[in-house]
């Protein structure tokens, strides 16, 4: 019933847009991002604004051959400038090095240029992200 409420919330809930990207505010109370996988569509991201202390984090939740992943909107090597990525048509492109690739290779990127990812789990067809894993991968990013 919780997860229900949440996916609710997380669908409802406020959101802002930023460079094409619609964010969904995670409240903050919320402990974890819980999304039933059925609902995402195949290559096509769901991005969320996370609070932590005075933080503001970013990452989106994207599903790949079938299978949900979490990722911070961070390049790993532009990661300081914090400008993301944007989407279109089934591609990903890095607004700070301008690197381009198709939404399949997120995984894996192009050389260094990816997005880092956010340590999630599967379980009875929803796919959940816990606000601490979110907040230690944007600390550590480099131990993703």
């Amino acid at each position: 019933m919780k997860a229900f409420i949440i996916l609710l919330v997380l669908m409802f809930g406020a959101c802002s847009e930023r460079g094409g990207n619609s964010f969904t505010k995670v409240p903050d109370n919320d402990q974890s991002i819980v999304i039933n996988v059925e609902q995402l569509s195949e290559k096509i991201p769901r991005f969320y604004e996370i609070n932590a202390g005075n933080k503001k984090i970013e990452l989106f939740v994207i599903k790949i051959d079938g299978q949900p992943g979490a990722y911070l909107n961070r390049c790993r090597k532009c990661f300081a400038s914090g400008l993301g990525f944007s989407f279109e048509e089934n591609s990903i492109r890095c607004k700070t090095c301008n690197e381009s690739f198709p939404a399949s290779e997120i995984p894996t990127g192009v050389g260094s240029c990816h997005p880092i990812r956010i340590k999630g789990v599967l379980n009875n067809g929803n796919f959940s992200v816990e606000r601490k894993a979110v907040y230690s991968t944007y600390l550590n990013p480099s131990k993703s």
